[in-house]
């Protein structure tokens, strides 16, 4: 059997090991895009601002002109853009013998530690949710005085209770009554838990149990079927756990691709 010519040797490694390293990053399941608003971007930076709440809206009479309400320009979030690589190295020898199963399996490889770096920077969110993920105004994601500009109203989204099936509905009816910047309630429905590996046996029994599992007198469960549950591997504590409005984190939470994997 005649050796791979150098003319065709590394167009063949090359492509082979792309399409599995594509179909594998394609076809891993991360958490990451459940999670995240994901982006395009074509720029070495984004920059994004949010704005006040509105006033309600007021009756008026015919022909009249509509009362005015103007927003204000909340804090500005700057999103830099981080650049990921890895390499590694195949003897001529190799793609000369035509060792093509080799080729399937580095590629697949290649697609898994990808997707795997994905998700892992995506959980960094969340892992440092208490100290180190600083949202628009400077303060850490989960922090008991986020503010706005003028520096009123301020809003508490942290906790400190464990999981437990009491804790899940306290801490919706504390997302039911959040309220804006003007004091407005805001329509929140919390509606996932997002929980690491060991809090999944927890998270499931609170909201699959079709009675309640703290009482003997078969009370019906209120929380069961009402959230999805995401178990995510690569959040490093055992304890924390968070509650999320799907709709809304993904109206704030982003994620930008300057540029998908490519080999």
């Amino acid at each position: 059997m005649a050796a791979l010519t150098q003319a065709t040797a590394s167009y063949v490694s090359d492509e082979t090991v792309s399409v599995f390293a594509f179909d594998e990053f394609i076809q891993t399941e991360p958490v990451m895009p459940a999670l995240f608003n994901q982006k395009p971007s074509s720029a070495y930076r984004e920059v994004m601002a949010s704005t006040s709440a509105l006033s309600d809206f007021t009756a008026k009479t015919e022909l009249a002109e509509p009362d005015e309400d103007t927003p204000v320009q909340q804090f500005k979030k700057e999103y830099l853009h981080t650049e990921y690589a890895l390499q590694s190295k195949i003897e001529r020898k190799v793609i000369d013998d035509g060792l093509f199963p080799f080729f399937e399996e580095f590629g697949t490889k290649i697609g898994d530690s990808a997707m795997r770096t994905v998700d892992k920077d995506a959980a960094g969110v969340f892992i440092n949710a208490f100290d180190t993920t600083l949202t628009e105004d400077g303060l850490s994601l989960c922090n008991g005085a986020h503010l706005n500009v003028d520096g009123g109203n301020s809003i508490d989204n942290v906790g400190t209770t464990a999981m437990s099936f009491a804790a899940v509905g306290t801490t919706r009816q504390e997302m039911r009554d959040f309220t804006d910047y003007r004091g407005n309630r805001i329509n929140v429905n919390p509606d996932m838990l997002l929980v690491p590996v060991e809090l999944e046996q927890t998270a499931w029994e609170i909201v699959r149990s079709s009675g309640d599992p703290t009482s003997a007198n078969n009370v019906s469960n209120f929380h069961q079927g009402r959230y999805g549950v995401i178990v995510w591997g690569y959040l490093t504590s055992s304890v924390d756990w968070w509650m999320c409005d799907s709709r809304m984190m993904k109206q704030h939470l982003f994620w930008f691709w300057r540029m998908v994997l490519e080999i």
